[in-house]
Formats: C-alpha cells, sequence, structure tokens
C-alpha cells in the first residue's frame, strides 16, 4: 500500500490495523509503503476527518495458485490448479 496524504495526523483516523500482529497500527503517512503477504486479515480504522484517505494498492499473485482465505489457522496444504497431486506441505 503506497500512501499518498502529505500531512495525515494519527488523529485523522484511517491507520492500517494488522490483525494478524496483535492489532499493530500504522498510519498512512505520505510517500511511505506497506508491503505484506496476502491473504492476511487487516482493516482500516474509520476516519475522523473530512481529508480523504489516498492510497495505491495491489496484489502480485503466482499464476495457476489457489488462495484459500485466512480463518487464524496456520495454512495445512497448497493446491495447485494445473496439478494432479495435492500436497500437505506448505511451500512459498
Amino acid at each position: 500500500i503506497y500512501y499518498l496524504n502529505p500531512e495525515w495526523e494519527w488523529e485523522n483516523g484511517g491507520l492500517l490495523v494488522d490483525m494478524e500482529d496483535d492489532n499493530e497500527r500504522y498510519a498512512p503517512e505520505f510517500n511511505s509503503c506497506i508491503v505484506f503477504r496476502v491473504p492476511r486479515w487487516h482493516r482500516v480504522q474509520t476516519i475522523l476527518t473530512n481529508t480523504k484517505r489516498l492510497s495505491i494498492f495491489g496484489w502480485f499473485l503466482k499464476p495457476g495458485k489457489l488462495y484459500d482465505l485466512y480463518t487464524g489457522e496456520p495454512p495445512t496444504r497448497q493446491i495447485h490448479v494445473n496439478d494432479t497431486e495435492e500436497s500437505d506441505e506448505v511451500s512459498e
């Protein structure tokens, strides 16, 4: 996530909350970037100002790989669309 808001204050709200890391919070500081693996549970706090919160975000995915939704449990297996075998090991 690349943040585009000059002069954003923590008091404005709109912080990124990493729900998988003890609810660690990150302010959308201008010209900063946060990178994390997906899927990952996260949310954005309510914005408490009339200022727009601007960012650019995207994902890099491996072609042919199905990504499971995070359930709070560690992944146990990985399935590839074009593979005929399933593995009980997680690979990255």
